[in-house]
């Protein structure tokens, strides 16, 4: 094979550098987009699977379709940036596309580090939940029972949807997109400071999701900080998760910032709730 068409490519987990087709690396490339693509729209049906489901929302069928399509479009767009920009961020989806690149023993590295931090971020946060429904039993039970009322089918698909979908948005999106736009402005490489930037904005906007109150057309300026002081126990909390799922993403990798998420949330959403009913 001529010299032209090869070209040598160290990989993004400090190994020592190896020989890829460039053909080969666009093919990789091609999929790993193709594959986030797909991941992330069924992610995405997936944790509005309550809203697409429920009988009492079939009037607003149009007005629910809508949403979707729209969270849809924001999933795409996270995915063709964050891939954009990943090159020179080194973040992106580089464990996915390592295994597409067929690196030795690619996949194997990234089902371990899934697999370990799926099992500790589960532990810690049964051991969070276990605290706070000791601490507050009956508000516990009382979530329990409210939740309950929903399929436990729907909570779980819920669970992995927005693991997917807001992984997409806020680490592999916002997070990759903030640290590059940073390092451009001030001329610098993306090092500690545009990540850490980088971080710092995509958690802030994965709170403030959670909290509808603090969304554009609920709040004022007037109303901004009575509703930040209201909500500043949840803004906290995600924040901080949002920082632990950021720093899984920079240093394990896209699957296991999805896998780690979606933990959290099937422990909240479907484990927690069957521990009091």
């Amino acid at each position: 094979m001529p010299r032209e068409d090869r070209e040598m490519t160290e990989r993004r987990n400090g190994d020592p550098l190896v020989s890829v087709d460039s053909g080969d690396e666009r093919t990789a490339d091609m999929r790993v987009l193709l594959w986030l693509l797909g991941v992330g729209v069924v992610g995405t049906v997936c944790a509005n699977m309550e809203s697409l489901t429920d009988r009492v929302m079939r009037d607003s069928a149009p007005l629910v379709v809508t949403l979707v399509l729209m969270e849809i479009a924001i999933t795409l767009v996270a995915v063709v940036v964050g891939l954009a920009v990943a090159k020179s961020t080194g973040l992106g989806a580089n464990d996915v596309r390592a295994c597409f690149a067929r690196e030795p023993e690619a996949c194997r590295r990234l089902a371990r580090a899934s697999a370990v931090t799926t099992t500790i971020v589960t532990v810690v946060v049964l051991f969070l939940f276990g605290l706070l429904a000791w601490l507050d039993a009956e508000g516990s039970k009382r979530l329990a029972l409210e939740l309950s009322e929903q399929s436990a089918w729907i909570r779980l698909l819920k669970s992995l949807g927005a693991g997917i979908r807001e992984e997409t948005w806020f680490r592999l999106g916002l997070m990759g997109a903030a640290a590059w736009l940073v390092a451009r402005v001030l001329r610098t490489p993306v090092g500690r400071g545009p990540i850490a930037f980088g971080i710092v904005v995509s958690s802030l906007a994965f709170a403030v999701m959670h909290v509808p109150d603090l969304w554009p057309g609920s709040v004022t300026l007037e109303t901004l900080l009575p509703t930040i002081q209201a909500h500043y126990p949840k803004l906290v909390a995600t924040f901080v998760a949002g920082v632990v799922l950021a720093l899984i993403y920079r240093r394990r990798g896209f699957v296991s910032a999805v896998a780690a998420h979606a933990s959290i949330d099937v422990v909240a959403l479907v484990i927690g709730p069957a521990a009091f009913i």
